[in-house]
């Protein structure tokens, strides 16, 4: 089974007529690849908060290495995923 994420941080809408509302559009979860680093990297550093992924840090050198990448995670009040931000 395909699992959907919206990744964009402008969400567009699409309707529902199932439940007459409006709804975020989604995307599949293929669409996360376009985000991992296309830099070489050997080590990952994850940070949460609560138990919220909220950063994944890419970095080549190990755990004091330079990072190549930064992933933002962010959540609505409902603690679901958002958006996807690379830098």
């Amino acid at each position: 089974m395909t699992q959907y994420y919206n990744v964009n941080s402008a969400l567009q809408h699409q309707y529902n007529p199932d439940t007459a509302q409006w709804q975020p559009e989604l995307v599949p979860d293929d669409a996360l690849a376009t985000i991992a680093p296309t830099a070489s990297y050997d080590y990952i550093s994850l940070s949460y908060t609560g138990s919220n992924l909220t950063t994944v840090t890419y970095k080549t050198g190990g755990a004091t290495g330079t990072t190549v990448a930064t992933l933002t995670l962010t959540y609505d009040g409902a603690n679901n995923l958002t958006s996807v931000a690379r830098s």
